[in-house]
């Protein structure tokens, strides 16, 4: 087994992410790349393509990489982020009440050795009227988020409750992220 580095470069703008890595000990290095992301009829290939694009988009051999995809899958429509606010307004109105599965794909590894996996949740919406939906999104959480919230800010008092990893639905799954460095051979060691 090799030790993990504590350097990992990130390919995501997600703060969420940056954050979540660092609170593990990780040294994070952002990278920005531009990968039109899409949106297939299946949440698990859409995650896949999407998170393989990003990782394939940036080459260095012998570093510890990641990207990432996490979409929404509600009432078999596969959903990613909102275009502006009156898209994410009339998200918020379709998951009211409901509930709908957060997928979140990523790829691990380095250029020649890499894993693709997957997890899944459950998000409970409670029941929201016009002035709660109008009053969350003036708090711009919305922006570049899938489905138009972000459950670790204000997104949090409009939800029920939750089924699967929390994680998972802010973006990365800890658990599984952890189990496909294992499966790649590195040892994992808190950093802090």
């Amino acid at each position: 087994m090799m030790e993990i580095p504590p350097t990992i470069i990130l390919l995501s703008k997600s703060p969420a992410r940056v954050k979540i890595l660092e609170e593990l000990g990780f040294n994070v290095m952002v990278k920005d790349i531009d990968v039109e992301e899409v949106l297939l009829g299946d949440p698990i290939k859409t995650v896949k393509v999407n998170s393989l694009k990003k990782f394939m988009s940036y080459r260095c051999t012998g570093c510890l990489k990641a990207s990432f995809d996490t979409v929404i899958y509600f009432e078999g429509e596969v959903i990613g982020k909102p275009n502006g606010y009156e898209d994410a307004k009339s998200m918020m109105m379709r998951f009211s009440g409901k509930k709908h599965d957060v997928y979140t794909g990523f790829t691990v590894g380095d250029d020649n050795n890499y894993i693709f996996d997957y997890d899944v949740s459950t998000v409970y919406f409670s029941d929201l009227s016009e002035s709660d939906i109008e009053w969350y999104l003036s708090k711009k959480e919305y922006i570049g988020a899938a489905g138009g919230y972000m459950i670790q800010g204000f997104g949090k008092v409009l939800i029920r409750y939750i089924v699967g990893d929390f994680y998972n639905i802010v973006g990365l799954p800890i658990h599984r992220f952890f189990k496909a460095l294992s499966k790649l051979g590195w040892e994992f060691k808190l950093y802090l």
